[in-house]
């Protein structure tokens, strides 16, 4: 077989080219790095630009946040400020408070016991007093004091000096509503000696209400001499007392308001008119009580 032979000549002509392609890529690199140096410093530039207006943008943003929360820190310290005076305020008035229930609480227990005290004087001012009841109108004449002083005694047949007790005054009581004959109006006496007083009342217990003596059938009764609140006290025992008589069990109605019951020998007392009708209640269901 034959052999191909190389062309030497032709290899020198490729080196050549070789040779002479490698100067035009170097200039092409060196334009394409010129052309990068030209653009580098125009993109440096811009970014720079860019930098800087996000930065202003930013700041701006941030100054305006930042002055938003100034503000709403300011208005926070100006509310927190508020809220510690309120706080002390309230402190003062809560101790204010307190000490003023303390004062409130002596108060009402001082002007109870004012109450109390007022009241006592009261009835003790009262103790010679007598209420007359069932005395027709006008029976007096012109001078009450001087027809009762011997009216009194005679009336409830007791012993006294030259027939008459003395008394300090007598007149009747101020009417309620329209003046009726059929009802005369309540007689107030006082008596110049509680002793004579004392007679009187225990007469007129151990008598019982009696006739006029004008044989009508209406009866004279006589009765202590209450303040307001006292009668009203007393007056809450009444269906109590009705419920002993209609049992036949012996009372007593002690000052100022105490129910006293005198059961097989023994006494109860009783403050209150439901603690009464409580133990009446009781009596109505024994069988040797009737």
């Amino acid at each position: 077989m034959s052999k191909i032979k190389k062309n030497p000549g032709k290899k020198v002509t490729t080196n050549e080219e070789n040779q002479d392609a490698q100067p035009e890529a170097n200039s092409d690199a060196t334009a394409n790095a010129a052309a990068s140096a030209d653009l580098e410093p125009s993109i440096v530039q811009a970014l720079d630009k860019v930098t800087h207006n996000l930065t202003k943008v930013f700041e701006a943003q941030i100054a305006t946040v930042l002055g938003a929360i100034r503000e709403q820190t300011s208005d926070i310290q100006a509310i927190s400020t508020r809220i510690d005076v309120a706080e002390e305020r309230i402190a003062g008035v809560e101790t204010l408070a307190n000490s003023s229930e303390a004062k409130l609480a002596s108060m009402e227990k001082q002007i109870k016991s004012m109450q109390e005290h007022i009241e006592d004087l009261e009835n003790r001012n009262r103790r010679s007093n007598v209420r007359i009841l069932g005395v027709p109108e006008g029976r007096e004449g012109s001078d009450p004091v001087k027809f009762f002083e011997t009216w009194i005694p005679r009336h409830l047949q007791l012993d006294a000096e030259a027939g008459r007790m003395k008394l300090d005054w007598a007149r009747r009581a101020p009417p309620s509503g329209p003046y009726t004959k059929q009802r005369p109006r309540p007689l107030m006496v006082r008596f110049h000696h509680l002793t004579d007083k004392c007679r009187v009342m225990d007469a007129a217990r151990r008598l019982g209400p009696r006739q006029r003596e004008d044989d009508t059938q209406e009866n004279i009764s006589f009765f202590n001499d209450y303040s307001a609140d006292v009668i009203r006290r007393r007056k809450a025992f009444d269906n109590v007392k009705a419920q002993l008589r209609k049992f036949n069990v012996s009372y007593a109605l002690l000052y100022p308001a105490t129910l006293r019951v005198s059961v097989d020998g023994q006494q109860k007392r009783f403050g209150s008119p439901g603690e009464a009708a409580v133990f009446v209640s009781t009596l109505a269901q024994r069988s040797d009580i009737e």
